[in-house]
């Protein structure tokens, strides 16, 4: 499909250039320059949805790994319970917590805390 376009669109774009050629030398010529700036300009923008096409056939097959990859990363349980979904981390016991099962961990002296959507950056 891509290629009948390229080709499509190639056809006309150099079909518009030697109708442009041939009408360079005669003085009467103005709508056959027109008429040839129109099929250079016509095959140019079949060649254009040509490659538009394909990047959107493309974009299609790898944007839903993409998705489900970045998916996998987000939704974290809470490491004690593993029941609701973790809103903080902490750092120094590299636990992720929901925000039921912080109030039994908190212990102010020696917990710091990270929220969980930047827990990732944490471990380093």
């Amino acid at each position: 499909m891509f290629k009948i376009l390229f080709s499509l669109g190639g056809a006309l774009a150099v079909a518009g250039i030697v109708c442009y050629a041939a009408a360079f030398g005669s003085r009467d010529s103005e709508a056959f320059i027109s008429i040839a700036s129109g099929l250079f300009s016509l095959g140019a923008l079949i060649i254009a949805l040509g490659f538009y096409l394909q990047a959107r056939k493309l974009r299609s097959e790898v944007l839903p790994r993409q998705q489900q990859s970045s998916n996998k990363r987000t939704d974290r349980l809470c490491s004690s319970c593993n029941r609701e979904p973790a809103r903080v981390f902490c750092r120094v016991h590299q636990l992720r917590l929901c925000l039921t099962c912080l109030d039994t961990h908190d212990d102010g002296r020696n917990c710091l805390y990270v929220p969980g959507n930047r827990a990732a950056a944490a471990y380093k």
